[in-house]
């Protein structure tokens, strides 16, 4: 980030985040089929190497909502919690197989929309994450 920039807010972070996995995800099913098709092996088949990536994600994820608390951009949650539920409910995106069948066309909803469902939750007050 430059200097006198202004800092990202933690939903635009989390934003960012799943949209640039997405655009990965749709860049490897494009250019690198193979590489593409080993990721969902990978996945498919719950390899030790993959759940740990999977792990990595929802950590970061959940260390992108504290920060959303501490600034008072989200409601107070259990993290850990509200990151399985992100990380599910936008699953579609980053997860290799579901990625490829994701459609935007048409009235469909596009990857944008999900993820704005998604933050969205962590702002409102909804039951279910305590």
């Amino acid at each position: 980030m430059r200097r006198g920039s202004r800092q990202l807010t933690s939903a635009a972070k989390l934003r960012e985040f799943i949209l640039g996995q997405h655009r990965h995800n749709v860049a490897l099913i494009r250019d690198e089929q193979r590489i593409y098709e080993l990721l969902a092996i990978a996945d498919e088949e719950l390899w030790p190497a993959f759940d740990a990536h999977a792990l990595r994600v929802r950590a970061f994820v959940a260390e992108l909502i504290r920060d959303g608390i501490r600034r008072q951009e989200f409601r107070h949650c259990n993290s850990v919690r509200a990151a399985e539920c992100f990380c599910t409910s936008t699953a579609t995106l980053r997860k290799p197989k579901a990625a490829k069948s994701f459609r935007s066309d048409g009235d469909f909803m596009t990857p944008d929309d999900l993820v704005s469902f998604s933050v969205e939750a962590l702002r409102s007050a909804s039951p279910g994450l305590p």
